[in-house]
């Protein structure tokens, strides 16, 4: 390479947004709550939606009440995007809330199914890494925990392929005797920066 061919090199990448010269950014696919499946057996479904106000500890979202009073299940789907990064994590982050103060939830994995065209259905599951739900020490502060979808062979993940899964209340490390709220639900994963900028109007600097 010679003097003026980098000079023009240089002269390019300084034009051009450190995003765009990313391979991969992290993106997130919103899942509203309130459209999840709570649904089960009469002795098995515990959970229910609540659409609250008053003095804000009602507030709207999936309440899974104490395990120890029955099981609380939620399940939710969703389709991989078009700008999907193939062979990267993708995760579920739940922001929860927990109305008991300075205990342990254990929200865990029930079912993980990736379904693809032409392909046979593969069960996984949705990992929490070690990671544990501390609830603090005031009621009405929300927290977030990530689930891993795990074991579903992430490199033949495609866009356009569903991904259904679902999550419970266990009761063997929860120490929370009170509700658990769902107040929001996404899919973090990485996107390919070719795809997200391919119509020319997303800007990420």
């Amino acid at each position: 390479m010679n003097r003026r061919t980098s000079l023009i090199l240089v002269f390019v990448l300084s034009l051009t947004p450190l995003a765009a010269m990313a391979q991969t950014v992290t993106r997130f696919l919103s899942i509203n709550p309130l459209g999840t499946d709570i649904s089960g057996s009469l002795d098995s479904a515990n959970a229910y939606y609540r659409l609250g106000f008053l003095d804000g500890r009602s507030l709207t979202g999936i309440v899974m009440p104490d395990p120890d009073t029955g099981l609380s299940r939620f399940q939710f789907g969703f389709t991989i995007p078009d700008d999907y990064a193939p062979g990267t994590d993708m995760y579920l982050r739940v922001l929860w809330r927990s109305e008991a103060i300075s205990c342990v939830v254990d929200l865990r994995h029930n079912t993980l199914t990736r379904v693809a065209p032409g392909q046979q259905a593969v069960n996984g599951n949705l990992s929490k890494d070690g990671e544990i739900m501390l609830a603090p020490n005031n009621h009405r502060i929300s927290s977030v925990i990530r689930f891993r979808l795990a074991g579903l062979e992430t490199h033949n993940f495609a866009p356009g392929d569903a991904i259904l899964g679902g999550l419970y209340r266990h009761t063997a490390l929860d120490s929370c005797s009170d509700d658990l709220f769902i107040h929001g639900l996404s899919i973090e994963y990485q996107a390919l920066t070719s795809a997200v900028f391919k119509n020319g109007f997303e800007d990420l600097s």
